[in-house]
């Protein structure tokens, strides 16, 4: 493939994190500020893997320094404390002849880092419509236009993300009338950005990225309007992002795998983002580490050529020891070795599905007899089978969560065709309602990549009814941290 950058590609990230200004910012600095609490987002993350700090230039038409194309920080009173908090701040700051902006991008280079401004093409409440133009309309397209070029020209930024992902239910690129047109709408201004970071990158004399943030699967891409296989074939894009927003939960089964496929064959990174909750919903519920490691591991087996970090933590967004610790190792498959992994199935979000993005969780389980059960996948990027020839394999668990279930219910459970042992099986039940049902794996255990799990409810009692149901799914991966050592000596 002919190369049609004028100064070469851009480098390979290693680590991306991102920062959406507000969370971990602007909403919890007291004006004026001191100049560390502005510089936070960036110190925080210094000295770890991170070698690429995305910045979400703002919410809406209100950007978050001192823009001489747009709107600064919700001009008007405020009666919410937070946007009270941002929008003094960044004033306070330009009243001292100080650009927050500026002054990240320069921390961020004084940290070794690069900087790339991400802008949401979908925000676009433009004051005098009374309702909210999609990306169809010509005046939303100039307007984040403008808000690009200018990051690209008068901030010198390293690279520039297009955010197309962003809600797509509540808040899309393009309405469902204007899908269509806007397959055609999109890629015209892709290109024009694309010719713009050209442009700039023969000035500097150094390449500039051009990235997107897109849905997971091409089928989802396509009915947003989103038409990535051509981006990818005209070169236009040096990274792609899948994601999926909403819900914020951690999907360690993103299924990105053919996006990743086509974006190798053209030469672009995959970047797939990394969410931050086990559990948003009722109780916040954040990822643990074994999670995160089980997510990296599957990412990078699946073709992700580095993580996207999305604010760990959220919504405040606080980067304890714990957290850079993580931020120290998580993208690096050598530096993960052997400690342990928690493998999950995230459950079905219904405002996904539309987006051709599900789960087969939860499942409801009837009754069967002598037929065929109900089966879902679960990707394990570990090769686990060889860690155990290597004597380095401690344990693996595997754990279904199943509604309304009794011992005395006939389950049986295979893995890529293997039943496993109900003898073997541990019972824990939580309350009167459900229970997690334990298998320890040793002689069958999963493969590197998707593995086939089979669930089959031969009988139950003849006077209990009721739908039982498969609710969760997790995997459990211990290691030897070091041989001939005690067998408590574990990584958390």
């Amino acid at each position: 493939m002919t190369d049609r950058r004028p100064m070469g590609r851009p480098p390979k990230a290693r680590m991306l994190y991102y920062d959406d200004a507000r969370h971990a910012y602007l909403y919890t600095v007291e004006p004026p500020p001191e100049e560390l609490d502005v510089l936070h987002p960036v110190d925080v993350i210094s000295n770890s893997m991170v070698d690429t700090f995305v910045f979400g230039l703002g919410i809406g038409r209100t950007m978050s320094y001192g823009t001489q194309v747009g709107e600064i920080w919700f001009d008007g009173a405020e009666d919410h404390v937070a946007n009270w908090r941002a929008r003094e701040t960044v004033l306070s700051l330009l009243d001292q002849g100080r650009d927050p902006l500026r002054m990240l991008i320069d921390r961020a280079h004084h940290h070794g880092m690069d900087f790339y401004a991400s802008l949401r093409l979908a925000a676009n409440n433009l004051p005098e419509d009374p309702v909210r133009p999609d990306f169809s309309a010509p005046e939303a397209r100039q307007e984040r236009f403008a808000l690009i070029e200018e990051a690209v020209t008068r901030y010198g930024v390293d690279g520039v993300e297009l955010d197309c992902a962003y809600e797509p239910n509540s808040d899309p690129v393009f309405r469902p009338e204007h899908v269509d047109a806007g397959l055609v709408i999109l890629t015209d201004f892709v290109r024009q950005v694309r010719e713009l970071v050209d442009e700039a990158a023969r000035r500097r004399g150094r390449p500039i990225a051009l990235g997107v943030r897109v849905l997971p699967t091409p089928a989802g891409n396509q009915k947003a309007g989103l038409d990535v296989p051509v981006w990818l074939e005209e070169d236009l894009v040096d990274f792609i992002v899948p994601i999926f927003y909403v819900d914020e939960n951690m999907d360690q089964n993103l299924p990105f795998e053919a996006l990743s496929q086509l974006a190798h064959r053209h030469d672009c990174y995959v970047y797939p983002g990394v969410r931050p909750f086990y559990r948003k919903d009722p109780d916040r519920q954040s990822a643990s580490p074994a999670m995160y490691r089980a997510a990296a591991t599957n990412f990078l087996h699946k073709g992700a050529d580095a993580l996207y970090m999305m604010q760990l933590n959220w919504p405040y967004c606080t980067v304890e020891d714990d957290t850079r610790v993580l931020l120290s190792y998580i993208g690096d498959m050598e530096l993960m070795h052997r400690r342990s992994r928690h493998y999950f199935i995230t459950p079905r979000l219904e405002q996904a599905a539309i987006w051709d993005y599900t789960s087969p969780l939860p499942m409801e389980l009837a009754v069967v007899g002598d037929g065929a059960g109900q089966s879902f996948t679960m990707y394990v990027g570990d090769d686990l089978p060889t860690v155990r020839r290597q004597g380095l394999l401690r344990s693996v668990t595997l754990r279904l969560h199943i509604d309304n279930v009794s011992r005395h219910d006939c389950v049986e459970v295979s893995v890529n065709g293997q039943q496993l042992p109900a003898s073997t099986r541990t019972w824990d039940p939580v309350g009167y309602s459900y229970a997690w049902i334990g298998y320890p794996l040793w002689e069958i255990l999963p493969q590197s990549g998707p593995n086939t799990i089979e669930v089959v409810l031969r009988s139950r009692p003849a006077q209990l009814g009721g739908p039982i149901t498969l609710a969760e799914a997790e995997l459990f991966v211990d290691f030897v941290q070091q041989r001939n050592r005690s067998p408590f000596d574990q990584w958390s």
